[in-house]
This record gives C-alpha cells, sequence and structure tokens, in this order.
C-alpha cells in the first residue's frame, strides 16, 4: 500500500495486491490477490483478484506485470485475459458470463476469479462504459 491511500474499515487485502497513492477504499470492500488499484482510484465495490483498476471502480484489464512476477506463465495469462473480456469487456448479466466461462472448463485463477466473484456481498467493479478491456496494458507498482 503506497502512501496517501485510504482504506475504510473491515477491508480486506488480499496477498499481492497494491493500492496505490491517494487511492480510497470504502469500508467492507475486498480487494483480491494480484490485483492493483491505479493511483487516485477509488471503490466502494469489490476488486477482482488479477484486475488492473482505476477510475469509480472500474476494471480496465488484468496486472500482466503482477502476474509475471507470481510465475504465471502464459497459457494462464492468456485465459485470465479471456476471462476478463467476457467479464468485463461490456456490460452484461454476470450471472450469464459467469456461466459461459463455468462450461469452458476454467483455469484454477479463472476459478479463483469466479469464486470470489460468487462471495462477493458489495457487488464487484465493473469494466469501462465504452469500449473493451485494456488488456494490452501493463500496471507497474
Amino acid at each position: 500500500m503506497a502512501g496517501g491511500a485510504l482504506v475504510a474499515g473491515h477491508v480486506v487485502v488480499d496477498d499481492d495486491a497494491f493500492i496505490s497513492g491517494n487511492c480510497v477504499v470504502h469500508q467492507h470492500v475486498r480487494i483480491g490477490r494480484l490485483s492493483i488499484m491505479r493511483g487516485l482510484s477509488r471503490t466502494s465495490r469489490d476488486v477482482p483478484p488479477f484486475a488492473l483498476m482505476d477510475g469509480t471502480h472500474t476494471v480496465r484489464g488484468i496486472n500482466r506485470v503482477g502476474l509475471r512476477r507470481a510465475g504465471v506463465d502464459r497459457a494462464r495469462m492468456r485465459a485470465l485475459v479471456e476471462a476478463f473480456r467476457v467479464l468485463f469487456s461490456e456490460r452484461r448479466n454476470l450471472k450469464l458470463a459467469m456461466a459461459e466461462l463455468e462450461a469452458a472448463s476454467p483455469t484454477p485463477e479463472v476459478q479463483e476469479l469466479l469464486s470470489f466473484i460468487r462471495a462477493s456481498r458489495r457487488g464487484v467493479a465493473q469494466g469501462p462504459r465504452r469500449g473493451a478491456v485494456d488488456d494490452a496494458e501493463d500496471a507497474d507498482e
């Protein structure tokens, strides 16, 4: 967690998640494993594991740098990119998107992502309102 980040009470920050400077996190929010919140972001919703998040609870893509550092290989990273595309690239029924991914025998990381979403009580951050998820952009701490 960087300086200036404001984290309210009862927030759960999973392993290797990074909250950049001047981010604001509402109480009872969960920040998923290996996710990163870009500087000046804010959220009142859960941040999915492996997500690159900015703005107001907006998922922009996956945390490629964090995943590489954690030893996730290219095939598993591609599976996550596809899962994020299905879940977050456009506004759609999240339960239907999850069912689509579950039918495709997901990797352990995708299963972790789906379990995180199912367990959410506050709702999860969503993709951008217009355009696709930016999976080409890297996040660096």
